[in-house]
């Protein structure tokens, strides 16, 4: 593999589809099944994975005779992939059921 890039460039090139495509195939080990889950044929989710190694100039991925395995930059990489797609549902969570406005919702007594 070649070096890591500036995080500029990872920024405006990862897409969090293989984001998604990496967990999934942390969860299941094969990469069939990973790209069954998240809707994505298996030859598509090999050039995504590859795209994303090469972007990010490491092996995320073992793989083995029956199944691939998370490398020990692959776990490292994928918990902060992780925290990635929990921090943007916690922010569509958030624009979807905005807070009250200060001082509260009008009440009956109000009126």
């Amino acid at each position: 593999m070649t070096r890591i890039p500036d995080a500029s460039v990872i920024h405006s090139r990862l897409r969090l589809r293989q984001l998604r495509l990496m967990l999934a195939l942390q969860e299941f080990g094969s990469l069939r099944r990973a790209a069954d889950n998240i809707g994505m044929t298996q030859p598509a989710a090999t050039k995504m994975l590859h795209e994303a190694e090469d972007l990010l100039g490491v092996e995320l991925f073992e793989r083995l005779p029956r199944g691939m395995r998370l490398t020990p930059a692959g776990e490292l990489f994928l918990s902060h992939a992780r925290g990635i797609l929990d921090a943007i549902d916690r922010a569509v969570d958030a624009i979807s059921d905005p807070p009250a406005p200060p001082g509260g919702p009008p009440s009956l007594a109000d009126g």
